[in-house]
Order: structure tokens, then C-alpha cells, then sequence
């Protein structure tokens, strides 16, 4: 006999069988029990989930000798003719090859003749939507009202491209996607039975990459078997489909917790040389923060799809970063997907996200911050020159000595003022030096912290680049601020506009120095594509900051507070 591919062996030849969808299986067998069986129906679902199995077993419950039944027996003649394809009155046709109105014709001279063996005479049509619009408008009165004793059974992976007129006369089942959990059950099965040695982590690691679907869990399978005989192990499943291991993931992220820019830029860099794929990095680096994210949620470990170890491992690097950090790390990962496709050089949008997310600062709650200060002894006063100094009352500062406390706001001025000469690079400098510098900045060109300004200098500051970079100020004049939030700006481009974006992508680390030197501080730049134009540009950013306007007038605490520790306030502020 003929060797036989898992997907085949093992497609399901009863209702119980079939995996995930007890809320079909139950209405059909219900169906057969009560003698309640239509005459048309549509399953609709993702792909390798049982669809066209269970139009079999349907099939065969119905014309079973000892039927019909809510089970097949399996052997009698109807069953085996049945199961091998070659009954003749069971007809299974491929929508997309006999998609005209003339197939259609030929389909409905034929339902007029009773079955030769069977009690029903059933067609079963795959990829039922790719039939043309005289094909489906031929089929509809034969659909409503078909000869005694025969039964349509439609399937798609499509339902909304198939006319209304169609799915009403059709009873419909959605097939639910199946889950990690539900795949890798049934692979434990598969893999005893044929002797297969494969650990936990291997078989997770092929239920997940199956996305939902059984079919396609056991074509990886199977090509693993022909590969690598009877043993599976994470690293062969790796080679095969081109993926990074979970464990580079995993030690990436230690690099982050690390602030080892430099080590994890190389872990990408060797995986890449490698062969890696870029766009299965991206997705590997996502799914492992969003599992980072549920064990923060109460029973979320229990939804990370991890095995032995590795479940241990995840939850104890979720421990090193709050929510905050790792939402913020999602998200810089996101804006690399979603520019990967047009970016003049993926490789270094990769590298610089994974810069980012090591770099980056530990995300502190306004709420978490006023306890740091001393909850409610923190003041906010204004003084009689229109500034609000902050106020501390009974907050420890080992910075500050208990000698000193009585001069309160002038020993923390006078820090602060200190350290703002060491970040600017200022130490050293006589006062007439640093007084002539700020002059000759402001004399050039000054740009407010906030959206509105932006929006409104813009053309300044394209003029400005235009003269130290003119092959860029052109292209940059093109876009539009959507975003400016933490000394990062997000900018538009009109899909018209999409040359002028990547110029501007792949001269962003100039343009970025630039518009820092004229803004007085440094200055990230994001480009995206919108068909949004300046007045919507406005608008999108008027109510929300309306709206932080609002809530720094209620609390000047707050105003404060951003300037003393350069914060920003995120959206869990409203909760």
C-alpha cells in the first residue's frame, strides 16, 4: 500500500473525532437523530479546520446501510465508496475550476435523477465564493426548492463575497480556529501513535505556528518526520521554517533589561547573518513581549503557550519591567512592522528599535511619583513672578543633608541648575562664553515644546534644513506633525507623497540633529504614510491637547512635576 501523509491518516472518519467544533457535530447529529436534515448548508471558517471532513462524515451518516446515524459504521460499501471518493452519488466539486454559469448547468440537469446506491444524493462544493455571479444566480431556484432527497453542503473560507441571496437559503455554521492548546493535544496523539520522539517545547512550538489550523500543524509535522526520521526537537523546527529560536528572544530582552545596547544589536545581527528572516523576527520579538504583557494580568500565565522552563523564564523577566515598559516596548516594535515593507533599510530600522527598547527609561506613574514626593505634602505655589516652584514638605532626599533643608528651593535650584550645565556640556565655560551661545541659538531660531508650534514653524524649519541639507528640506516640507510627545515627532506623508518619506527615512539622522540643535533638545523623528492634511493634522492634536491643558490648570502640581523630571502623561491617566 501506498505510504500515506499525516494530514490524510489522520483526518477524522467520525463526529467525535472532529476537534473544536461540538457546535457543529452536535446540531448535525441532532439533525440526523430527529430526522430534521435540510436540504442546504454552508460552513464557513478559517482554513484546515474540518470543514469539508465533516460534509464527509455528514455524508456518510446519512447513507450508512445501518443509517442514517448519528456515527458512520465505516465499513459497510456506502461508507468505504464514500471515504474513498468514489461514490457516484456523493459529488465533491472545487468552486474555482467549475466556477462557470455553463458548470452550474451541467450540476442542475443532473439533481433530477434519484441516487443509484444512496438515500441522498449530496454535492458537496468547496470554495463555494469563487463560483461568478451567473453561476450563483443559476443555482438559486434549484437551491430553494431541489428534487426530494438532495443536499447541497457549501464551503468557504469566505462567506462574505457570497451573495445574501445564497446564505438564505442556506443554514450556516461558522468553524471556530482552533487553539494552541486544542492543536498540540491532537499532535501528542499523532506523535505516540507513530512513535515520534518530540518534547513539550517542540510540539507547542508547531501548534503555534500552525495558526489555528490542524492541517497545517500536520504538514509541518510531516515535513519534519521526512527530514529528521522520528525525532522533532525546537532546534529542527527552527532550520525548517526559518525561525528564530525562543531562546534568542529571551536573551535579547536580557540585554534590554541590561541597558546592553550593543549586545543585543549583535544578537539580531548574528541571527540575520544567519538567514534569518526579518519580518519572523519582528513577529517573534512581538509575541514574546505580549506574552511579557499577560503574566503582568492576573491568570495571564496561564495563556502564555510556553513548555517546562521557558514558562519559569517568561515570568521572571516580566518581573524586571512595569506595564508601562513593556506597552512602551510593544509599541516601538509595532512602528518597525508596520514601516518594514517600504523602509530603504530594514535592517537598521530593526537594530535602532532594539537601540530604543535597551535605552530606554523605566516608565513612572504620575500616582507612584506624587508618593515619591510625599503624597499630599506636595505643594504647588505660585510666586508673585508667574513660576510654580515645587514645594516639598517632609520628604527624605539623601541628595540633600538635614543641615541644609532650611534653604529649601534654593538648594534644589541650585542642583538642578548644576546639572542641567553638565548635560548641556556648559561645565567649564565662563558666564560670558554661555551668555554669548545662548544668545546667538535664540537669535537663529526657537521652537516651543508643543504640537501647535510645531505645526506652525514647520515651513521655518524645512527653510532651515533646506540650507544645511538641500537634497532634504524639499521633502521634509512635505510632511506634516501628527505627534510630539516626549521628544518624539511623528510625522505624515500623503500617500502622493510616499518618495518624499523615504527620502526623509533615509536621512533621518541628519534631519534629527538638525531640528534638536533648533529646538534646544533632542529630537526622534517617526514617518508615516496618512492622507491626512495639515487642517486634520490640527485638529487630531487640538482636543488632546485641550484636554492636557485642562487637567495641568486643575493640578499645576503636575506642570511641575514634567518639567522637574522631564515626564509625560499617558492615557491611564483618565482611569
Amino acid at each position: 500500500m501506498s505510504y500515506i501523509v499525516t494530514a490524510r491518516k489522520w483526518r477524522p472518519q467520525f463526529f467525535r473525532d472532529v476537534i473544536a467544533q461540538n457546535h457543529v457535530t452536535e446540531t448535525l447529529k441532532n439533525a440526523i437523530k430527529s430526522d430534521r436534515v435540510g436540504h442546504a448548508y454552508l460552513f464557513s471558517g478559517p482554513r484546515g479546520v474540518g470543514k469539508t471532513t465533516v460534509a464527509r462524515i455528514f455524508a456518510k451518516a446519512l447513507n450508512c446501510v445501518d443509517g442514517p446515524a448519528e456515527e458512520p459504521c465505516n465499513v459497510c460499501e456506502n461508507c468505504v465508496n464514500i471515504q474513498s471518493g468514489t461514490s457516484m452519488d456523493i459529488q465533491e466539486l472545487d468552486g474555482a475550476s467549475n466556477n462557470s454559469v455553463d458548470d452550474v448547468r451541467n450540476l442542475i440537469s443532473n439533481v433530477g435523477y434519484h441516487a443509484s446506491h444512496c438515500r441522498y444524493k449530496m454535492y458537496i462544493i468547496d470554495e463555494v465564493h469563487m463560483l461568478s455571479t451567473p453561476a450563483f444566480n443559476a443555482l438559486l431556484k434549484t437551491l430553494e426548492e431541489p428534487p426530494p432527497n438532495v443536499i447541497f453542503v457549501f464551503a468557504t473560507t469566505e462567506p462574505h463575497k457570497i451573495p445574501i441571496t445564497i446564505l438564505s437559503r442556506c443554514q450556516r455554521f461558522d468553524f471556530h480556529r482552533l487553539s494552541v492548546r486544542e492543536i498540540a493535544g491532537k499532535l501528542r496523539t499523532i506523535i505516540e501513535s507513530d512513535g515520534i520522539k518530540a518534547d513539550d517545547e517542540a510540539v507547542m512550538l508547531i501548534a503555534q505556528r500552525a495558526s489555528g489550523a490542524m492541517r497545517d500543524a500536520e504538514s509541518i509535522l510531516e515535513q519534519l518526520k521526512s527530514s529528521h526520521d522520528d525525532t522533532v526537537t525546537v532546534a529542527d523546527i527552527s532550520e525548517i521554517l526559518g525561525i528564530a529560536d525562543r531562546n534568542v528572544f529571551f536573551d535579547i530582552i536580557d540585554r534590554c533589561y541590561k541597558k546592553d545596547v550593543f549586545g543585543a544589536v549583535e544578537l539580531f545581527k548574528t541571527y540575520y547573518d544567519e538567514g534569518g528572516d526579518l519580518k519572523e523576527f519582528v513577529e517573534g520579538t512581538l509575541s514574546h513581549l505580549r506574552d511579557l504583557l499577560y503574566v503582568h494580568y492576573e491568570n495571564g500565565l496561564k495563556h502564555v503557550m510556553l513548555a517546562g522552563d521557558m514558562k519559569s523564564r517568561i515570568k521572571e523577566q516580566s518581573g524586571w519591567f512595569n506595564q508601562g515598559d513593556i506597552i512602551r516596548m510593544i509599541s516601538i516594535v509595532t512602528d518597525v512592522e508596520t514601516s518594514l515593507a517600504y523602509a530603504v533599510l530594514p535592517v537598521l530600522r530593526i537594530e535602532t528599535a532594539l537601540a530604543r527598547m535597551a535605552s530606554m527609561e523605566t516608565t513612572i506613574e504620575l500616582n507612584n511619583l506624587f508618593e515619591r514626593l510625599g503624597g499630599e505634602t506636595v505643594k504647588a505655589e505660585k510666586n508673585s513672578s508667574g513660576t510654580i516652584p515645587l514645594s516639598v514638605q517632609g520628604v527624605k532626599n539623601e541628595s540633600v543633608p538635614a543641615s541644609a533643608s532650611s534653604a529649601g528651593n534654593e538648594t534644589i535650584a541650585s542642583t538642578e541648575a548644576e546639572t542641567l550645565a553638565e548635560n548641556t556640556g556648559d561645565v567649564g565655560k565662563d558666564q560670558s562664553e554661555a551668555e554669548n551661545e545662548t544668545e546667538d541659538i535664540e537669535e537663529k531660531f526657537t521652537v516651543p515644546n508643543d504640537i501647535q508650534s510645531l505645526i506652525a514653524s514647520w515651513k521655518k524649519i524645512a527653510e532651515r534644513v533646506t540650507k544645511q541639507k538641500p537634497s532634504v528640506g524639499p521633502s521634509l516640507a512635505m510632511a506634516v506633525p501628527e505627534l510630539y510627545e516626549n521628544g518624539k515627532i511623528s510625522l505624515a506623508f500623503k500617500q502622493e507623497h510616499e518618495f518624499h518619506c523615504k527620502t526623509t527615512e533615509s536621512n533621518l539622522e541628519t534631519v534629527e540633529e538638525i531640528i534638536s540643535s533648533l529646538m534646544g533638545t533632542k529630537i526622534t523623528i517617526v514617518c508615516t504614510m496618512s492622507r491626512k492634511d495639515a487642517s486634520e493634522a490640527r485638529e487630531a492634536v487640538n482636543g488632546k491637547n485641550n484636554e492636557m491643558k485642562d487637567l495641568i490648570s486643575r493640578e499645576p502640581i503636575i506642570k511641575d512635576i514634567l518639567e522637574h523630571f522631564n515626564g509625560e502623561i499617558n492615557e491611564t491617566w483618565r482611569e
